[in-house]
């Protein structure tokens, strides 16, 4: 822990050291069962597409992307990291994800292991980053005998690559609308900004729920292995809040986890009466000064500060309030970014990522939050 507001400032001001090296490489799951993974697209004709310009609407169409207990593999070799043409997944904010020599430890397309199954299913939503960015996280919770269906929110992860070759990036304006927190005047103000991140995470709720719909009957050997009397539900950041918010919404879901996400919508406010449970990261920035903070370039005003303040801290409080039960875990020496694959990734000397990236070891990081995750699933899907 930072042992003074001078020091808090400090570690927000100058970018550290992270503390321990990189490998370049991410840890072998620790399950029984080997790990499979396949792509599956679906369209949801009862929803509209928001977010495309308005000559490319039409239905809201996804890709997912599903780890699983899988058959022994006699492949070779794993399939690689990032499937070709999803390269640009390393666009955000300087994480050379594409470029990365990093190994998958999955098959594609590996037959499930039904005689085993059928498993529990995972919903995972991700924030800014592609859902292939949290590989290591994932591949551990498939091999413990869960189904993780990890979607890829069309026009909000950095590249959505169709089977049709139809590559779809990033909606940018959206992406400077949701990271306004240092006052870029193209994001509009304080009220603007916290309103289209809860509109956003909605969105992420919604796509959620098009994924429970639809998921089961798609046609794909993965849809046997899945059991839909237990769904659970995870997400990082935003997604955090998708995750909460679709849980509320929906009796199917039985346990939702926040991974690090302030929460923007009405289950902040009226809370989540189900299993739930926020794995937090430390936040040095929002425990700083607010003026101090508001000098520092971390905030464009004290209000704001404080008003965001709010959105996490007394989110994640009405969720330990409301959850049956609701539970919290902070990760000493944790950032934002620590949940994802970004980690174990050598960064760029200029790369803004450093700045989200604690000095917790990768691995260690790794093991905690899954571990975390298999005990908060496992007491309550299992």
């Amino acid at each position: 822990m930072v042992a003074s507001e001078t020091a808090l400032e400090e570690e927000y001001l100058v970018d550290g050291e992270r503390g321990t090296e990189v490998r370049n490489e991410l840890p072998k799951p620790t399950g029984e069962f080997a790990v499979g993974r396949v792509r599956v697209e679906i369209s949801d004709d009862a929803r509209a597409e928001v977010l495309a310009p308005p000559s490319g609407g039409g239905p809201r169409k996804l890709v997912i992307w599903i780890w699983y207990p899988a058959a022994a593999s006699t492949a070779s070799q794993y399939s690689p990291y990032l499937p070709h043409g999803w390269e640009a997944s390393d666009t955000v904010m300087g994480a050379p994800l594409g470029t990365t020599s990093l190994q998958s430890h999955s098959n594609d397309d590996a037959p499930p292991l039904l005689e085993r199954g059928p498993f529990p299913l995972l919903l995972f939503s991700a924030s800014g980053f592609s859902p292939l960015s949290y590989v290591g996280l994932i591949e551990e919770l498939a091999s413990q005998g869960y189904v993780v269906a990890s979607i890829c929110h069309t026009h909000d992860a950095p590249i959505t690559v169709f089977e049709d070759g139809n590559a779809v990036p990033a909606n940018q304006t959206n992406l400077r609308r949701i990271t306004a927190a240092v006052g870029d005047p193209a994001a509009g103000d304080m009220e603007e900004t916290f309103s289209f991140r809860a509109e956003t995470a909605l969105l992420k709720r919604d796509d959620m729920a098009s994924t429970a719909n639809l998921l089961p009957g798609v046609d794909a050997p993965i849809s046997e292995a899945i059991d839909m009397e237990r769904i659970g539900a995870f997400g990082h950041s935003l997604g955090g809040n998708a995750a909460l918010e679709w849980c509320r919404m929906d009796d199917r879901c039985r346990a939702a986890a926040n991974l690090d996400g302030a929460i923007w919508t009405e289950v902040g406010t009226t809370g989540l009466a189900k299993p739930a449970v926020v794995i937090a990261a430390e936040h040095p920035e929002m425990l700083a000064p607010p003026e101090q903070l508001v000098a520092a370039g971390a905030f464009p005003s004290v209000e704001w500060c404080l008003q965001e303040r709010s959105y996490l801290f007394d989110g994640w409080q009405r969720i330990l309030d409301s959850g049956k039960p609701g539970t919290m875990h902070t990760i000493e020496g944790a950032r934002h970014a620590n949940f994802s694959d970004v980690q174990f990734v050598p960064l760029p000397d200029d790369s803004p990522m450093k700045r989200v990236l604690g000095p917790i070891a990768p691995e260690m990081m790794w093991r905690r939050s899954s571990q975390l995750l298999l005990d908060f699933f496992g007491n309550h899907l299992h």
